[in-house]
């Protein structure tokens, strides 16, 4: 299954949205720095509320950071 991905051009907080069904990593590049950090074991659902949401920053707060494993 091919990785989703999407860019984010109107939020001051990331670049880019990647997300891997196969894998359930989310992958996101932040524009602070251009780093991106990938989430393990994160529900294909996550990747659809970014992409649906006003704010790509306050979902990836209230629902992604500190919740999935991460690295960089």
């Amino acid at each position: 299954m091919p990785v989703m991905a999407f860019d984010t051009p109107k939020s001051s907080m990331t670049k880019r949205v990647a997300y891997s069904p196969e894998n359930r990593v989310l992958s996101l590049t932040f524009r602070s720095g251009g780093q991106t950090h990938h989430y393990a074991d994160v529900p294909e659902t996550h990747y659809h509320g970014l992409h649906s949401a006003e704010s790509t920053g306050k979902y990836f707060h209230a629902h992604i950071r500190d919740k999935f494993k991460a690295a960089k």
